[in-house]
């Protein structure tokens, strides 16, 4: 795209009165923003824009809004993507009404491209069990290569970013603020390592300070851009629910950690529960619910993990510890006297061959003095 373009896209997202779901229904008719400019009143009417719509876009100072808009964004070392450009996140596209155009820092891209994405949410007053449930789900998540999308905000948005991040993974904060307008300033130093690790979007021009409205209406970016949404803590009447039901709305799946019934902050996830949201323990629950590709490949990696470390681990065993292994099954519970009998080790020898064992992922104990080798 040409710097007209750009500026152009820019002044559709400045224009009073358009908003996302209008400027959606212009790309899709006039092909970008720089044809809809060029288009006449009567076929902008014929399009669907009220008369006021149509005067907004015929703003005199729009143009001029427009360019010191782009020169702030580029200033700020952000990454102009309109709508219906080849960078633009598709599966944001597809939603009902995404951001004309979106500034972006960071390898928010590569972060994106050929990843399954899971967006994780909740209260900013997190109790400690959220904190750590989201910072854990996130970085569990994130070594199994998903990206992590959260909303910046302190609280589980933070956990969760700060978890995929220190596991060494990708986590992508949809900011409520202008691309250069850090909020929490609490939050500058994991803003900077975000850059490295995944970036930071927005839809809102450069220096808009933080305001209630914003973010509410900048979920439906962290609902679009992923595959399902995590509500960790979250009241009854909250952001993060707003997210869950954008999300719905939109086709994503949508998880819940269910909490105390006597916490305030447990109410909203078990209420999504209630309503059939998928209850997670861990981060199994959410790979299982991704899309067949992604969840497969991960689930076989897993696979393919956890023989390697049985096989490293049955490498490293005793005369005694391997004699008792032979007598072991995966599918048949064998009882120490049954062991005894077969191996002819003292009580003693096999009480600790079976404790090394389970210590090792190789065998487990059943109730009743039961044992079974595990796969």
């Amino acid at each position: 795209m040409n710097e007209r373009e750009y500026i152009d896209a820019i002044a559709l997202l400045l224009a009073s009165g358009v908003g996302s779901r209008s400027g959606k229904l212009l790309i899709e008719q006039f092909k970008s923003a720089t044809t809809t400019f060029a288009a006449s009143r009567s076929d902008l009417l014929d399009a669907g824009l009220t008369r006021d719509q149509v005067e907004a876009l015929r703003d005199p100072a729009l143009p001029d809004r427009a360019w010191r808009e782009f020169n702030a964004a580029r200033t700020a070392g952000a990454e102009i993507v309109p709508l219906g450009s080849e960078t633009y996140p598709p599966m944001l596209a597809e939603t009902y009404d995404p951001p004309v155009v979106l500034f972006g820092r960071g390898p928010w891209r590569e972060a994106l491209a050929g990843a399954p994405v899971v967006a994780i949410v909740g209260s900013r007053r997190a109790s400690t069990y959220g904190r750590n449930v989201a910072e854990r789900i996130a970085a569990d998540l994130a070594r199994r290569g998903v990206t992590v999308v959260s909303g910046l905000a302190r609280g589980i948005d933070a956990a969760a970013h700060r978890g995929a991040v220190d596991a060494g993974g990708r986590s992508i904060a949809v900011m409520g603020t202008g691309i250069d307008a850090i909020y929490p300033r609490e939050n500058d130093r994991l803003a900077e390592r975000l850059l490295e690790r995944g970036g930071l979007l927005t839809e809102f021009p450069a220096s808009t300070p933080p305001s209630g409205q914003n973010f509410p209406f900048r979920n439906r970016v962290i609902s679009g851009l992923a595959h399902g949404v995590l509500v960790v803590e979250a009241a009854d009447r909250s952001g993060s629910l707003i997210t869950a039901r954008t999300a719905m709305e939109q086709g994503r799946d949508v998880y819940a950690v269910p909490g105390n019934v006597t916490s305030a902050t447990s109410a909203g996830p078990n209420l999504l529960i209630r309503d059939g949201a998928c209850l997670v323990r861990s981060w199994a629950d959410v790979v299982e619910e991704l899309p067949a590709p992604y969840r497969d490949r991960i689930l076989d990696a897993e696979r393919e993990r956890d023989r390697q470390v049985t096989l490293s681990a049955a490498a490293d065993v005793s005369k005694e510890e391997r004699l008792t292994l032979k007598f072991l099954a995966a599918d048949a519970p064998r009882h120490v006297d049954w062991l005894a009998d077969r191996t002819r080790l003292d009580a003693g020898s096999l009480a600790d061959a079976l404790f090394t064992l389970e210590l090792k992922g190789l065998a487990a104990a059943l109730p009743g003095g039961f044992y079974v080798r595990k796969l």
